[in-house]
């Protein structure tokens, strides 16, 4: 539906903002039990993936996710396949 509201405009920002933000792969969110299935180069690639989409989009809240999978290559938790399950 297309009203061009700010109101309904300003409610689907914030709602894809939201949805972005649990994305970040870190503690209890989404994007941090996500996370530890991907290995090494699975984290390589969402990061870089988050890097375009934040110059790409013009939205720096995908640059939180990027960090947070940069972040998560250092840590000790990658599986030496990854688990699609």
């Amino acid at each position: 539906m297309k009203t061009g509201d700010a109101l309904w405009i300003g409610l689907a920002s914030v709602s894809a903002l939201l949805n972005v933000l649990n994305l970040i792969p870190i503690w209890v969110l989404d994007g941090g039990q996500t996370i530890a299935a991907l290995n090494k180069t699975e984290r390589i690639t969402l990061s870089a993936t988050a890097v375009l989409f934040a110059a790409g989009f013009g939205q720096p809240v995908f640059l939180l996710v990027a960090v947070g999978a940069g972040y998560r290559l250092f840590t000790k938790d990658i599986p030496t396949a990854p688990n699609h399950a």
